[in-house]
């Protein structure tokens, strides 16, 4: 395996940074200098170079045993053995109505911003194959729980009930990670794609995010993008509310607030350990009847059964008035994540 030594690749030396094997390679290695120059201009963590025999080797040959999240619009993960170390494998894969340079671009667009996180509730990207067609990925592993394995699953009894303190503690490093990509960079990242299968925990309940697939940054002297959803998939990771609200021609101008309401999905279901979409639908509510008003109603029974003090009862209700407030569809009336990380830090405290 040969380091790519964070990507700082210039002038003549560029064409010794990457292994060489055929059109694929050549293809593939151009895109992602491109973009890496042009986002970060070659300044990115350290990652490998790894061989498609490699990969094979380590999924043998990429068996369904291992395949622990089918993503069905963009890539499969796959937990495998590297020289007695254990990765993530993430093997993008073409889709009947998407083309492939759209399946490429995805990505190259995971490892130009994997490689930007020093953040530690960021999936850690080890290195990636450019051999194949589409680019493969390498991750450290982590474990093989997701939050939405862990929260909208019953399939794992043995890990007991969520306590609330464990889930104020997953929601604050939610909020924490995607505050330092609206912040930590010179232009704020919009990650589009905060679902709950995209968070990993592990044994600590650290949070764990990846996929980048959609995300972008917004253009310098800009303060939104503008997403065609005719181009881009974001139908798999924002809420249908928001697109009907926003974005009734198909495009809409996209900024951080995105990531805000998504939050605020997430936020609910670990308060009541269903999808919003579920909750609606299963109680005949509309998104007008989430707030304090309906606390008893959208509690999760584990919280109720944990006992519930002034304290807790207090912090309950703050929990909903905040994702009440995150799934404004009004972006001005949103609170920034900032904001978000901080009354989450003061609830986690207090529990």
């Amino acid at each position: 395996m040969k380091a790519f030594h964070g990507f700082v690749c210039r002038s003549n030396k560029m064409s010794s940074c990457f292994p060489r094997k055929d059109d694929n390679n050549l293809k593939n290695d151009a895109m992602l200098l491109k973009q890496l120059i042009a986002t970060f201009n070659g300044k990115c963590n350290p990652i490998r170079s790894f061989s498609e025999k490699e990969l094979r080797k380590a999924t043998i040959n990429y068996d369904n045993q291992r395949l622990i999240i089918t993503n069905k619009i963009f890539y499969k993960l796959y937990n495998g053995f590297l020289q007695d170390r254990q990765i993530f494998v993430m093997k993008f894969e073409p889709i009947i109505f998407q083309e492939k340079e759209e399946i490429i671009q995805k990505g190259i667009n995971n490892i130009v911003f994997a490689t930007q996180m020093k953040h530690k509730n960021f999936l850690k990207l080890i290195g990636c194959c450019l051999e194949t067609q589409f680019p493969i990925l390498v991750f450290d592993f982590v474990g093989c729980t997701t939050l939405a394995d862990r929260i909208l699953s019953h399939s794992q009894p043995r890990l007991g009930p969520l306590l609330l303190k464990l889930r104020l503690k997953i929601a604050m490093e939610i909020a924490h990670a995607v505050a330092y990509l609206h912040l930590g960079f010179p232009r704020p990242i919009v990650f589009g794609s905060l679902a709950p299968w995209n968070i990993f925990l592990d044994e600590e309940y650290a949070v764990k995010l990846f996929d980048f697939s959609v995300s972008e940054f917004i253009p310098e002297g800009k303060t939104h993008l503008e997403v065609h959803l005719t181009k881009k998939v974001w139908y798999e990771y924002v809420p249908p509310d928001l697109l009907l609200a926003i974005a009734p021609n198909r495009k809409f101008n996209c900024n951080e607030k995105v990531d805000v309401y998504c939050f605020g999905e997430l936020l609910f279901m670990l308060l009541s350990g269903l999808s919003l979409k579920k909750f609606l639908k299963n109680k005949g509510f509309q998104m007008e009847d989430i707030g304090p008003n309906n606390l008893n109603e959208i509690i999760d029974p584990v919280i109720v059964g944990e006992g519930i003090c002034s304290i807790k009862e207090q912090q309950l209700l703050a929990l909903v008035r905040l994702v009440s407030e995150c799934l404004c569809l009004e972006p001005e009336d949103m609170p920034n994540m900032i904001d978000v990380t901080k009354q989450l830090r003061k609830m986690y405290k207090s529990s």
